[in-house]
This record gives structure tokens, sequence and C-alpha cells, in this order.
């Protein structure tokens, strides 16, 4: 399937450590020049989608309404970056770019070590932000908290494929990297509870619609197994952010992670009946996962107090919190 003929241009763009130019997109609070932002938000898209779509769907303005500047890019070979169409060499190549952007946009906004920086990783953007904020990871230390938003610690079982065709897809993957062949139907029949928005998502150019090519799917793969293996390890202050229906990433391993992770201060959020695409829920569901963000980043950036008291229905360091799907805001159901 040919890339669509969009170039980057004069789009705003920053060149990672491999010499690829990499779009990006920022929203600053209104009152940037006079005061700094509360608070930085960089938000991290998922597969085969691109920054504009994932920022349009986060609402920067619910965020810097509250102080939170809102900055995002597009990992290479997805949207207007360079690099071949969602092509991924080695997921280790997402991590980098990841902690490329953290490095510039920090300097690139003028940040000082005052303005704490949080992340939103959405489904293989929650793969990536997990591995580079881990110890030893690139950005380990440097970012004041991660919500996953569906991360992709492991596929849904409803996804996997038999071991036979594993075994199948690494040796056609040294013969055809490229090939968008994997046997797994295209992931955005399952993202989308509205079929407005799937409708949307497919009549957008810059969104991939076909199988995942070989050598992307081996690494995705690659990730989640690595994120597994390292469950135990993770310290930074986080929210997990799951939908209860989802089919594309595994609910039970984000509890794992909830469980074994040695952070104190952890909370998972189930969404009952949410789909893959929280942010895409109709009748108001995209809306309480928004409040939930920003309540949890201000009860940890330094808020006013009816911030702080607000932010305690996300849930206590430690603990699930359910929702339901009448999309009410009840106390944290706490397990």
């Amino acid at each position: 399937m040919p890339r669509p003929q969009r170039a980057l241009g004069d789009r705003p763009h920053f060149v990672n450590r491999r010499g690829q130019r990499l779009h990006y997109v920022t929203h600053n609070v209104d009152d940037a020049a006079a005061r700094p932002p509360r608070a930085l938000l960089i938000v991290v898209h998922g597969f085969g989608h691109h920054i504009e779509a994932c920022i349009e769907q986060t609402e920067p303005s619910r965020f810097t309404s509250s102080g939170i500047a809102v900055a995002g890019f597009s990992f290479h070979g997805h949207g207007y970056s360079d690099g071949r169409w969602v092509h991924v060499r080695r997921y280790e190549h997402l991590v980098e770019d990841l902690a490329d952007f953290h490095t510039f946009i920090v300097e690139h906004l003028g940040l000082g070590d005052d303005v704490p920086v949080f992340m939103s990783g959405e489904s293989m953007g929650g793969a990536v932000v997990l591995l580079a904020s881990r110890p030893g990871g690139p950005l380990d230390g440097k970012v004041a908290g991660c919500m996953y938003v569906a991360p992709m610690c492991a596929i849904s079982p409803d996804m996997m494929i038999p071991q036979w065709q594993i075994n199948a897809l690494r040796v056609l993957m040294a013969m055809m990297p490229i090939a968008a062949i994997t046997p797994i139907e295209p992931v955005l029949n399952r993202v989308f509870k509205d079929p407005k928005k799937l409708e949307e998502a497919l009549a957008d150019t810059l969104v991939w619609h076909k199988r995942p090519r070989l050598r992307t799917a081996w690494e995705m793969r690659e990730a989640t197994l690595d994120v597994q293996q390292g469950l135990d390890e993770y310290t930074v202050p986080f929210l997990v952010m799951h939908g209860g229906a989802d089919t594309v990433t595994d609910l039970n391993i984000s509890r794992e992670l909830h469980t074994r992770a040695s952070a104190t201060d952890k909370t998972i959020k189930v969404y009952d009946g949410y789909y893959h695409a929280l942010l895409a829920e109709p009748d108001g569901g995209d809306d309480v996962v928004r409040a939930d963000m920003v309540e949890w980043i201000l009860a940890r950036a330094g808020g006013n107090s009816d911030d702080d008291g607000a932010s305690k229905r996300v849930g206590e360091a430690g603990s699930e919190s359910a929702v339901s799907a009448q999309h009410e805001r009840p106390e944290a159901v706490l397990v």
C-alpha cells in the first residue's frame, strides 16, 4: 500500500538521533509568556496512528485550561514523519524517538526543572512509555508520572495467533519484512465502539488500515515480552486506564502490571464496557477518561485544593477503581 503523498513540508519537526525528521504538535497554556505551565503532558500515540489525530482525541484544551501544556509527535514511519510507512525495524527505535522528543520539547518550550513532565501512552505508545521510563531506561528519573491508556503490555488473547503461525512469521519476516500479510485482522475493526469514529479513522489517509507488516508485528511482540519481563521494576507513579471490553490489548496483564510494579503511587481504572479507544468512547464516555487524566496530573503537579480534592476520585495509590458504562463519576471502588 503506497504511503499518502502528504509531505512534512513546513510543519514543525525535530530530528531524531538517526537523522529522521519527526513531526510534532504543541498546545501551550494561554499565559505561557507570563508564567510557565503547571505541568507538561507528552502524548504518545499507538500503532498505525499519528499525533494530529491522537492530540485531537485528547482535546488539549481540557488540559491547557488547567495549566497543563500538551505536546506530542509522530513516531518514525507514522503520520508526516520520515520513514517507511508503519515499518518498525526495531522497537527500541520507538523508545529512542520518545527520549529524543523529551529532550527536544523541554528545551524548545524553555521549561525549568520545576515543571513536572507527565506522559500518556496509548496502546503501543503505552508500551513505549513503559520501556522508556523504567529503571535504566532513557527517561528514568525524568518524568513525574505516566498514564498508560489501554497499554500494549500484551496482545489480547482474542487477537493472538497460534504458535505455529508465530514460528512461520519468524521465517517469513526474514524474507519479506515489509510485507503487510501478518495473519491477524486489521486492528481498526476492534478499536472503536462508535461506528462514526471508525468511519473517521478509515477516511484518514494517514492512519494505517491494513494488516501489520511482518517485521513490525514481530517487533510489537518483542516489545510486549520486554515489558512483561520487567513488570516488577516500574517505580514511577502511574495510572493504568483500560476498557473492560477491550479486545486489542490484554486487560489481565494491565492488572498484573498494577499488582507487581514496585511503585508506591499506582492506580488502575477499569472502564466497564469501554472498547480499546478510550478517548473515542461515545455518549460522554471519553469525557470521563479525560477528566480522570486531568485530575490525576493535577494531584501530582501541585494543583489548588479543589483540584487535589477532586483528584482523589481517580483512586488512591495501590487501588483499583471501577467506572460504570453509564459514565458516572463514582468514588473509587477499592479492591
